[in-house]
């Protein structure tokens, strides 16, 4: 049997590649490059640098959430000297490379992002890896002068590197290699970029930049609900989660599992039934597999209810929910679980993935108390209510027909 997929030799070692360009069977990291992307190209990119051990070093977050963006108080970061330097550096880099523009920034307390975008191919010897390390080492060198000012003795670095075994520049930022002792250095080791596919992408770029004092300030008055949590134990079952855990121990929870197959009149009927529970205070759960689960769930999102969202992928520590589900996150009305550790591959759901996290939703909707009192079997769908007055505890529907794929 053809084997399709695509491999890379690396270090006598071979590598499967995703669809996007990947490492699948490496570690999953957001600091490598896309293999075989071209980065002299025109294109645009997102790039973020994160400081050696998180130090807020670079700034000092100011301003209230509920204040508007045209106010002062807006939430804003206010630069350290180090990062007002910093921010020199980035604005000095169509100096050196004047086919690159700096379209925007945001200086952060910890960590640095800024748009760069090429307009006019790089030379060869000279793609973008090489770009972010010319800008670290002018980075680096401010970082050891006001190291030196505080007092401390600061080691002299060799900032040059060679390229790699392979002489590949683009693939590895050979400015980034690993040393035994990152004193003296600003950041951490690697950097992420994220390359530009459509102009939606972008303009949701510049939003998120200028929006991220505002989720910082967010955060940090609702840290419990923006933290990451690894390990968590609840029914005898262990996940990754993020957002308000106490969601878990509501009394009404509600499994929300369409099949593919159920009719639209049973859907809204179902869809309804739900809506007008969670209204009452009952939590949706559900991973939103079928397209009647996405729309019931998507009602119930748009509606302002709560919801336990089970996730294929699990969580990097810094990830953070972004758009609407962020501000869901801050009210305090959503919680994403996850069984499994995080991938960055981009692949299908597997059918037994689904199978486990429909499985998973009906354990977690186990603690509720209420005897069964109706089952309808009509439209390839049965509902469930119970004897609570305001409240059911479950309210399910699927097909009763054998399944050959995810649903």
């Amino acid at each position: 049997m053809t084997d399709h997929r695509k491999y890379i030799k690396q270090n006598n070692k071979f590598y499967r590649l995703s669809e996007t360009g990947f490492y699948v069977n490496k570690k999953p990291s957001m600091k490598r490059r896309m293999i075989g992307h071209d980065y002299t190209k025109r294109g645009r990119y997102l790039i973020t640098l994160v400081v050696d051990g998180r130090r807020p070093l670079l700034g000092h977050l100011e301003g209230r959430a509920d204040a508007t963006p045209e106010s002062p108080d807006y939430p804003h970061i206010t630069p350290t000297t180090l990062g007002q330097t910093i921010v020199n550096e980035l604005q000095h880099i169509p100096n050196y490379y004047p086919q690159i523009g700096i379209v925007a920034w945001q200086l952060m307390p910890d960590h640095l992002h800024f748009i760069l975008s090429i307009e006019e191919h790089l030379p060869e010897n000279r793609p973008l890896g090489i770009v972010i390390r010319g800008f670290i080492q002018g980075c680096n060198r401010a970082y050891r002068e006001e190291l030196k000012t505080q007092g401390y003795l600061v080691p002299t670095f060799n900032d040059s590197f060679p390229p790699d075994n392979e002489g590949s520049l683009s693939l590895k930022d050979s400015a980034q290699k690993p040393r035994k002792s990152r004193f003296g250095l600003l950041f951490e080791h690697g950097y992420n970029d994220k390359i530009l596919r459509h102009q939606e992408q972008y303009e949701a770029w510049k939003h998120y930049l200028k929006d991220n004092p505002r989720r910082l300030l967010i955060k940090r008055q609702h840290s419990d609900w923006f933290q990451v949590q690894h390990n968590v134990t609840f029914n005898g079952l262990t996940f990754s989660m993020i957002g308000n855990r106490f969601l878990l121990d509501c009394p009404d929870k509600l499994q929300v599992q369409c099949s593919r197959k159920i009719t639209s009149e049973a859907l809204a009927t179902l869809k309804q039934q739900l809506l007008e529970a969670g209204r009452k205070g009952a939590v949706l759960v559900s991973p939103s597999i079928s397209k009647g689960e996405q729309e019931i769930m998507h009602e119930a999102f748009k509606a302002g209810l709560r919801m336990i969202i089970l996730k294929e992928n699990g969580f990097t520590n810094y990830y953070k929910p972004s758009g609407r589900m962020f501000e869901a996150c801050k009210e305090g009305r959503i919680l994403l679980l996850s069984p499994w550790e995080h991938h960055t591959e981009q692949k299908t759901i597997a059918r037994q993935q689904c199978l486990q996290l429909n499985d998973i939703a009906r354990q977690l909707c186990l603690q509720n108390s209420y005897k069964t009192l109706l089952s309808n079997d009509s439209s390839h769908a049965f509902i469930r209510s119970f004897s609570s007055p305001s409240t059911p505890s479950s309210i399910k529907s699927r097909a009763k027909s054998k399944s050959s794929g995810p649903p």
